[in-house]
């Protein structure tokens, strides 16, 4: 085998491993399984708000018009408001000291975790479900809903305000209607709760709606040639700039160019970079400056820059073949970088933007990683580098949010560019010299260092919901409603004692975020205060209403009048939880003529009450009993009332003891029939009257000389109180015994799940543990492979020395012999002619000497 096949056949292994390494051993970048990466805009923020940024594992502060996707947490101050705007058509808004997380973002699903504080969620989606988890359980909303979320340390509100959504959780599914009662729960119970929500809360969301009304329903001019997902930006691009039909590729083609800015502006200018997981995102200052950064493309055209929108591919191309599809892209630029300077290029819609992720389509980006040579970028061959790129001093890379105000004008014609700035598809060490990886401001989108930054106690929330995405994976519609189909559809428990939600401020000084591990000694709050109706119906505080303003209870239904604690008004029924109907004002243990009141579990009017007597008319009634009864001294009746002893029934006369009224028919316990009327017995008005558990009715009751004396009656009366006594603390055991049971099977379920959790935990955990040791197998296969690679490398070089050194021997050897020869052709011409000199005179003097022969 010739040297030039052995050299043949290396570069064929050397490119072999190369791409097997690509191929298999390069890092699994965000989304490569779900297509272009679905990312949120940050369109609204007040107040602080925190980016948690995983590789430093700390927080920074995060702006208008930055990204929110790709396991974002975010967190806001006290006072913080933020507004996230979805492509696929989830609108997300969040109240103070809230925590929020992107789980899944995807063109049919959104799946948000909201680990603190109060969310409003919207799905203006038509094929779109949004998945909400919490600490608790999880909400499933369809298209067309909206709801709130109060989530607290350790109970949560779910309050339905358009559309019907559901709640899950421990496996079991609860309704949520718009315009009824919130679900209100726990970690192992779920109740209703009022529906209301906090007035102020309410009032600025109506005002980001009406905002967003007005823009959305102004016809714009800049819809007709946008992306549907970029409808929500065209009045900005209506109100700093036009569009212009430009001459580009052989083609003419309508393209935005904006008119409030000067005579130099260029894009990638206003505004600053930020890193954003390993690529360069560009966090704009310009009003219009998000979506023509992140979205299409600027070109550069007769002496101007325009913006070119991207294109929806389809089945059938649609628009110029070389505008970039649609897609979310951090920022498409090239890079260049000198010892001192770090710059940028616009790139053309047909050339390649690269970065660690897969952003955008795959004809407009590529994906290198890391361990993998860089692709060659030359300078010369950039589209726009003729119109001058962006270079600003390495220092205020990541300092400044104008780089206008920075940028070197000096030494930037395209020679000098070319022969003292090297070229890179992405930034690293070799543009931004040894700085780049050593800058921590890279990742905030402020220049000032924070003061206050949450407690490390809230990453792990966020390391549970990363591991959560990395093993379950994109989320689509039809995963999520299978999952929702699998769980028991279960009804609220009403009137369990759930705490209000209250939420913890979790921001301390930044010194100390790192050692804050629970949040038990810091100040919490209640998130909801003043409540009102969704609809802004105004009420008034808790427990009291305005005259003639209808309230409402938990799990009751029907209106109700003004209320003090314990007290009915004339005429009011009285309700009490779990019962219906209408309820006036109620003064403790006392009542009005004329008032019917009822006890719990109870139906029918009740009469006006003092503790042991009753009003004359007043119907009464006991716990279990049906029916009216009138006042009642106890061991008398009044007359024409009939009494009946528990067990009894039927009519019943007067009675002396050991004798029976004439015609009167003696009834034992256990025994029916009539029995006749009993002496001494007191009498009052008519009434009817009804022991525990005995119906009927007895004739009226007279008093006889001749029957028992007062003190029997009194002994007999005072023997039926006790008996009732017994079997009223009978009852109370019973009830006592079923509640401690009640506890312990509570207790048990508590107790089931908590294993179940601490079990799922634990699974978590492996598999969080497979994972990782599948990453460092991974890992040390690619480590291998590189090392094999380099071996290779090395055994080819080696074997190209050997052979060079071979081939330089065998040359030194042929000019040796080479000069031996020619010093010996030299050495013969030069003796030749002495010896036929001497050989002459030898043959003259010596004939005969062989020689001469």
């Amino acid at each position: 085998m010739t040297f030039l096949q052995q050299k043949s056949r290396c570069d064929r292994v050397v490119f072999l491993v190369v791409l097997f390494a690509w191929a298999f051993f390069a890092p699994v970048s965000y989304a490569s399984d779900q297509g272009p990466a679905t990312i949120a805009r940050i369109s609204y923020v007040d107040g602080n708000l925190f980016r948690y940024v995983l590789a430093e594992k700390d927080w920074v502060a995060t702006t208008k018009d930055a990204p929110f996707g790709m396991n974002d947490s975010l967190y806001s101050d006290e006072n913080g408001k933020a507004e996230f705007i979805v492509p696929n058509q989830t609108w997300i808004r969040i109240g103070a000291t809230t925590q929020i997380q992107a789980i899944s973002l995807t063109a049919d699903a959104s799946e948000v975790d909201v680990a603190s504080g109060v969310a409003r969620f919207y799905n203006k989606g038509s094929d779109l479900v949004v998945k909400a988890t919490t600490p608790f359980g999880y909400v499933l909303a369809p298209a067309g809903s909206i709801f709130d979320l109060y989530v607290g340390d350790t109970s949560i509100e779910i309050i339905a305000i358009s559309g019907d959504i559901e709640y899950i959780q421990n496996e079991q599914r609860y309704d949520v209607n718009a315009g009824s009662s919130s679900l209100l729960a726990d970690g192992h119970v779920v109740s209703s709760g009022s529906g209301t929500v906090d007035p102020s809360w309410d009032s600025w969301n109506g005002d980001r709606d009406r905002l967003w009304s007005e823009r959305l329903e102004a016809r714009s001019q800049s819809a007709n040639y946008l992306p549907r997902q970029l409808h929500d930006d065209a009045s900005v691009l209506d109100e700093d700039g036009r569009w212009e039909k430009v001459y580009y590729q052989n083609e003419y083609r309508e393209m935005w160019r904006p008119t409030n800015v000067d005579p130099e502006w260029r894009p990638f200018s206003r505004g600053r970079w930020v890193d954003y997981y390993g690529d360069q995102c560009w966090v704009p200052a310009e009003p219009f400056g998000y979506v023509t950064h992140h979205y299409g493309n600027w070109v550069f055209v007769n002496d101007g820059w325009f913006w070119d929108p991207p294109v929806v591919r389809t089945a059938v191309s649609v628009g110029p073949a070389v505008s970039v599809a649609f897609g979310w892209f951090p920022g498409r630029v090239a890079w260049i970088g000198s010892d001192a300077n770090v710059g940028w290029v616009p790139l053309a819609p047909t050339e390649v933007y690269y970065a660690h992720n897969h952003w955008g389509r795959g004809e407009g980006i590529s994906v290198v990683s890391v361990g993998v040579p860089l692709p060659v970028v030359a300078i010369s061959t950039l589209a726009f580098i003729s119109a001058g790129p962006m270079i600003v001093p390495q220092r205020d890379f990541y300092g400044t949010s104008n780089y206008t105000n920075v940028r070197v004008t000096k030494n930037v014609n395209i020679t000098n560019i070319t022969n003292n700035y090297t070229a890179a598809p992405v930034v690293s060490n070799k543009v931004v010299r040894n700085q780049y990886m050593n800058n921590p401001s890279r990742f905030s989108s402020v220049n000032t260092p924070l003061q206050i930054k949450p407690a490390a106690a809230l990453t792990q929330r966020i390391d549970h919901n990363v591991a959560i995405a990395k093993s379950a994976g994109p989320a689509n519609i039809s995963s999520l409603h299978a999952a929702a189909q699998n769980t028991k559809r279960a009804t609220p428990v009403q009137n369990a004692d759930i705490a209000v939600p209250k939420v913890t401020n979790a921001l301390v000084p930044a010194s100390q975020a790192s050692k804050v591990k629970t949040l038990s000694s810091l100040p919490t709050r209640e998130i909801k205060t003043n409540a009102v109706k969704p609809n802004q119906v105004p009420l008034s505080s808790p427990g009291t209403t305005a005259p003639g303003g209808p309230a409402q209870q938990p799990g009751l239904t029907g209106p109700r009048g003004p209320h003090t604690p314990g007290a009915t008004a004339p005429g009011g029924p009285a309700q009490q939880p779990g019962l219906t109907g209408p309820r006036g004002p109620h003064t403790p243990e006392t009542t009005t003529p004329g008032e019917t009141t009822q006890q719990p579990g109870l139906t029918g009017p009740r009469g006006p009450r003092t503790p042991g007597t009753t009003a004359p008319g007043g119907p009464a009634q006991q716990p279990g009993l049906t029916g009216p009864r009138g006042p009642h001294t106890p061991g008398a009746t009044a007359p024409g009332e009939s009494v009946q002893q528990p067990g009894l029934t039927g009519p019943r006369g007067p009675h002396t003891p050991g004798a029976t009224a004439p015609g009167e028919t003696v009834q034992q316990p256990g025994l029916t029939g009539p029995r006749g009327t009993r002496a001494s017995e007191a009498t009052a008005p008519p009434v009817s009257g009804q022991q525990h558990g005995v119906a009927g009715s007895r004739p009226s009751v007279t008093t006889d000389p001749g029957s028992t004396t007062q003190g029997q009656q009194q002994q007999r009366a005072q023997e039926q109180q006790g008996a009732q006594q017994q079997q009223l603390q009978q009852q109370q055991r019973a009830q006592e015994q079923q509640r401690a049971q009640q506890q312990q099977l509570q207790q048990q379920q508590r107790a089931q799940e908590q294993q179940r959790a601490q079990q799922q935990q634990l699974q978590q955990q492996q598999r969080a543990q497979e994972q990782q040791r599948a990453q460092q197998q991974q890992l040390q296969q690619q480590q291998r492979a590189q090392e094999q690679q380099r071996a290779q490398q090395q055994q080819l070089q080696q074997q190209q020395r050997a052979q060079e050194q071979q081939r330089a021997q065998q040359q030194q050897l042929q000019q040796q012999r080479a000069q031996e020869q020619q010093r010996a052709q030299q050495q013969q011409h030069q003796t030749n002619p002495q010896q036929q000199d001497a050989l002459r005179k030898l043959c003259q003097q010596n004939p005969q000497d062989p020689r001469c022969k």
